[in-house]
Protein backbone atom coordinates (compact mmCIF):
# COMPACT_ATOMS: atom_id res chain seq x y z
CA UNK A 1 0.00 0.00 0.00
CA UNK A 2 1.53 2.82 -1.23
CA UNK A 3 1.32 6.65 0.96
CA UNK A 4 -0.19 9.57 -0.06
CA UNK A 5 2.84 12.21 -0.47
CA UNK A 6 2.76 14.59 2.42
CA UNK A 7 2.89 18.51 1.71
CA UNK A 8 5.15 20.58 2.96
CA UNK A 9 4.41 21.41 6.84
CA UNK A 10 3.68 24.99 6.34
CA UNK A 11 1.49 24.54 4.06
CA UNK A 12 -0.65 21.96 6.56
CA UNK A 13 -2.03 24.82 9.16
CA UNK A 14 -3.58 26.87 5.59
CA UNK A 15 -5.19 23.67 4.80
CA UNK A 16 -6.45 22.57 8.57
CA UNK A 17 -7.74 26.48 8.54
CA UNK A 18 -9.74 26.14 4.36
CA UNK A 19 -10.85 22.48 6.22
CA UNK A 20 -12.14 23.84 9.67
CA UNK A 21 -13.22 27.36 7.86
CA UNK A 22 -15.88 25.04 5.32
CA UNK A 23 -17.04 22.41 8.00
CA UNK A 24 -20.85 24.26 8.06
CA UNK A 25 -21.03 24.52 4.46
CA UNK A 26 -20.25 20.59 3.46
CA UNK A 27 -22.98 19.86 6.64
CA UNK A 28 -25.61 22.10 5.04
CA UNK A 29 -24.89 20.17 1.37
CA UNK A 30 -25.11 17.06 2.74
CA UNK A 31 -28.03 17.78 4.51
CA UNK A 32 -29.22 19.13 1.43
CA UNK A 33 -28.71 15.85 -0.12
CA UNK A 34 -29.41 13.54 2.43
CA UNK A 35 -32.28 15.06 4.19
CA UNK A 36 -33.50 13.44 7.21
CA UNK A 37 -30.78 11.16 7.33
CA UNK A 38 -29.06 10.70 10.90
CA UNK A 39 -25.73 9.62 9.69
CA UNK A 40 -25.24 13.59 7.71
CA UNK A 41 -22.50 13.70 10.75
CA UNK A 42 -21.11 10.40 10.22
CA UNK A 43 -20.57 11.41 6.04
CA UNK A 44 -18.95 14.52 6.81
CA UNK A 45 -16.56 12.82 9.01
CA UNK A 46 -15.60 10.40 6.48
CA UNK A 47 -15.47 13.40 3.83
CA UNK A 48 -12.76 15.58 6.41
CA UNK A 49 -10.85 11.86 6.35
CA UNK A 50 -10.77 12.07 2.66
CA UNK A 51 -10.07 15.60 2.69
CA UNK A 52 -7.06 14.63 4.86
CA UNK A 53 -5.40 11.97 3.32
CA UNK A 54 -5.96 14.09 -0.04
CA UNK A 55 -4.55 16.82 1.07
CA UNK A 56 -1.50 16.97 -1.16
CA UNK A 57 -3.85 16.98 -4.51
CA UNK A 58 -5.29 20.18 -3.59
CA UNK A 59 -4.04 22.45 -5.64
CA UNK A 60 -3.36 26.07 -4.36
CA UNK A 61 -4.99 29.21 -5.93
CA UNK A 62 -8.27 27.24 -6.85
CA UNK A 63 -11.54 27.37 -4.91
CA UNK A 64 -11.27 24.68 -1.57
CA UNK A 65 -14.68 25.00 -1.21
CA UNK A 66 -15.72 23.61 -4.70
CA UNK A 67 -13.01 20.60 -4.18
CA UNK A 68 -14.41 20.09 -0.68
CA UNK A 69 -18.36 19.64 -1.79
CA UNK A 70 -16.93 17.69 -4.40
CA UNK A 71 -16.03 14.85 -2.15
CA UNK A 72 -18.56 15.16 0.30
CA UNK A 73 -20.85 14.78 -2.56
CA UNK A 74 -19.11 11.20 -3.51
CA UNK A 75 -18.88 10.29 -0.16
CA UNK A 76 -22.33 10.94 0.45
CA UNK A 77 -23.18 8.88 -3.02
CA UNK A 78 -20.84 6.36 -1.21
CA UNK A 79 -22.90 6.13 1.62
CA UNK A 80 -26.29 5.42 -0.47
CA UNK A 81 -24.64 2.69 -2.35
CA UNK A 82 -22.97 0.90 1.23
CA UNK A 83 -26.60 0.62 2.00
CA UNK A 84 -28.34 -0.39 -1.24
CA UNK A 85 -31.85 1.04 -0.80
CA UNK A 86 -33.81 1.55 -3.74
CA UNK A 87 -36.20 4.34 -2.35
CA UNK A 88 -32.92 6.99 -2.18
CA UNK A 89 -33.13 10.07 -4.26
CA UNK A 90 -30.58 10.41 -6.08
CA UNK A 91 -29.59 13.72 -6.93
CA UNK A 92 -27.60 13.83 -10.77
CA UNK A 93 -24.06 15.66 -11.03
CA UNK A 94 -25.84 18.19 -12.93
CA UNK A 95 -27.72 19.10 -10.04
CA UNK A 96 -25.06 18.81 -7.58
CA UNK A 97 -22.82 21.24 -9.39
CA UNK A 98 -25.77 23.62 -9.40
CA UNK A 99 -26.00 22.76 -5.69
CA UNK A 100 -22.99 23.92 -5.13
CA UNK A 101 -23.10 26.54 -7.46
CA UNK A 102 -25.35 28.17 -5.28
CA UNK A 103 -23.83 27.28 -2.01
CA UNK A 104 -21.31 29.14 -3.05
CA UNK A 105 -21.87 31.95 -4.23
CA UNK A 106 -24.16 32.68 -1.28
CA UNK A 107 -21.34 32.29 1.07
CA UNK A 108 -19.41 34.80 -1.27
CA UNK A 109 -22.23 36.96 -1.00
CA UNK A 110 -22.36 37.12 2.95
CA UNK A 111 -18.12 37.10 2.84
CA UNK A 112 -18.41 40.15 0.86
CA UNK A 113 -21.39 42.06 3.24
CA UNK A 114 -18.85 40.65 5.93
CA UNK A 115 -15.32 42.66 4.55
CA UNK A 116 -17.84 45.70 3.60
CA UNK A 117 -19.10 45.77 7.20
CA UNK A 118 -15.09 45.03 8.69
CA UNK A 119 -13.77 47.80 6.21
CA UNK A 120 -16.52 50.71 7.53
CA UNK A 121 -15.98 49.30 10.92
CA UNK A 122 -12.52 49.55 10.55
CA UNK A 123 -12.61 53.37 9.16
CA UNK A 124 -14.18 54.15 12.48
CA UNK A 125 -11.22 52.92 14.77
CA UNK A 126 -8.40 55.66 15.92
CA UNK A 127 -5.64 56.01 13.54
CA UNK A 128 -3.20 54.51 16.36
CA UNK A 129 -5.39 51.25 17.01
CA UNK A 130 -6.05 50.89 13.26
CA UNK A 131 -2.55 50.79 12.42
CA UNK A 132 -2.07 48.39 15.31
CA UNK A 133 -4.75 45.88 14.42
CA UNK A 134 -3.52 45.69 10.90
CA UNK A 135 -0.20 45.23 11.82
CA UNK A 136 -0.91 42.48 14.13
CA UNK A 137 -3.34 40.75 12.03
CA UNK A 138 -3.14 41.58 8.00
CA UNK A 139 0.67 42.07 7.97
CA UNK A 140 1.27 39.43 10.61
CA UNK A 141 3.59 41.04 13.03
CA UNK A 142 4.11 39.38 16.43
CA UNK A 143 3.44 41.29 19.62
CA UNK A 144 7.17 41.75 20.11
CA UNK A 145 7.36 43.60 16.49
CA UNK A 146 4.18 45.91 17.63
CA UNK A 147 5.42 46.54 20.78
CA UNK A 148 9.02 48.08 19.12
CA UNK A 149 6.73 49.74 16.58
CA UNK A 150 4.45 51.20 19.13
CA UNK A 151 6.78 52.13 22.10
CA UNK A 152 4.56 49.77 24.71
CA UNK A 153 4.84 46.45 26.41
CA UNK A 154 3.50 43.32 24.63
CA UNK A 155 1.23 42.76 27.45
CA UNK A 156 -0.64 46.40 27.09
CA UNK A 157 -0.51 45.49 23.20
CA UNK A 158 -2.81 42.55 23.88
CA UNK A 159 -5.16 44.35 26.18
CA UNK A 160 -5.61 46.84 23.56
CA UNK A 161 -6.36 44.67 20.77
CA UNK A 162 -8.63 43.09 22.45
CA UNK A 163 -10.67 46.01 23.49
CA UNK A 164 -10.48 46.75 19.27
CA UNK A 165 -11.84 43.39 18.51
CA UNK A 166 -14.20 43.73 20.59
CA UNK A 167 -15.36 46.67 19.05
CA UNK A 168 -15.34 45.51 15.43
CA UNK A 169 -17.30 43.18 16.72
CA UNK A 170 -20.04 45.08 18.62
CA UNK A 171 -19.81 47.38 15.07
CA UNK A 172 -19.92 45.04 12.79
CA UNK A 173 -23.07 43.02 14.58
CA UNK A 174 -24.81 47.06 14.79
CA UNK A 175 -24.28 47.03 10.71
CA UNK A 176 -25.68 43.53 9.91
CA UNK A 177 -28.63 44.59 12.22
CA UNK A 178 -28.87 47.89 10.57
CA UNK A 179 -29.20 46.11 6.91
CA UNK A 180 -31.12 43.44 7.92
CA UNK A 181 -33.68 45.95 9.18
CA UNK A 182 -33.25 47.24 5.57
CA UNK A 183 -34.45 44.15 3.86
Amino acid sequence: MSETPHPSPASDPEFVSELTGNQEVMHAFLISMLPGVADVDDILQRTNLVLWEKRSQFQAGTSFKSWALAVAYWEARAWMSERKRGDWLVVDDELAKQIISRIESQHQTSANAATTALRACLGKLRDVDRRLILSHHQHGKSLKACSLIFKRSPASLSVTLVRIRTALRICIKSLDAVEEARS
